[in-house]
């Protein structure tokens, strides 16, 4: 029986790996710039609208805020515009849900803080995810599988002290967040 369901688990999490998504969705109306911190808007973009791994082009850091440039296709016309990178503030994988994720530095490692909800109708008595760690060239720098244990369906918990980055991070720009699988 234990040999069986590490089997299974070993198959769930290789074939949920490939159903990976990562989206964001906006936390309040957003204005779309034509440039990065220019004030010329040319549209807008409701709360709630989810944006895509897909859509985005590129990411810029002026003065400490972050603007990603995103492309959308409305009636079959292509947009590309800038909007402020705290408008992202949730990271969609799988049901899961990730709000305010940040990396502190702490005692020379990095912690992970923010929240996380489950919204799939399934507790999970492990999940885990990875995290991928890119540049300002779009470059992969680094990557960690984190588990998570214990987390109800339709709950929100702390992410806070659960666990760690064991890597240097100064240069990161973005990072995206995969539901790998979980029982």
């Amino acid at each position: 029986m234990k040999k069986i369901l590490t089997i299974l688990f070993i198959l769930i999490m290789s074939f949920s790996f490939l159903a990976c998504a990562e989206s964001f969705s906006l936390s309040e109306t957003t204005a779309i710039y034509y440039q990065p911190a220019s004030k010329i808007v040319f549209g807008k973009l409701e709360s709630g609208y989810t944006v895509t791994e897909k859509m985005i082009l590129n990411v810029e850091e002026i003065d400490n805020v972050k603007w990603y440039k995103i492309k959308l296709e409305q009636s079959k016309v292509y947009i590309e515009g800038w909007i402020r990178g705290n408008m992202l503030n949730e990271v969609s994988t799988n049901g899961f849900i990730f709000k305010n994720v940040k990396f502190r530095p702490e005692l020379g490692i990095m912690k992970l803080v923010g929240k996380i909800t489950n919204s799939n109708n399934k507790d999970y008595i492990v999940a885990n995810f990875r995290i991928i760690f890119y540049d300002e060239n779009n470059k992969q720098i680094y990557s960690q599988d984190i588990n998570l244990f214990n987390i109800k369906a339709d709950e929100t918990q702390s992410l806070e002290g659960l666990t760690y980055i064991k890597h240097d991070l100064s240069n990161m720009k973005r990072f995206k967040i995969e539901f790998k699988g979980g029982f």
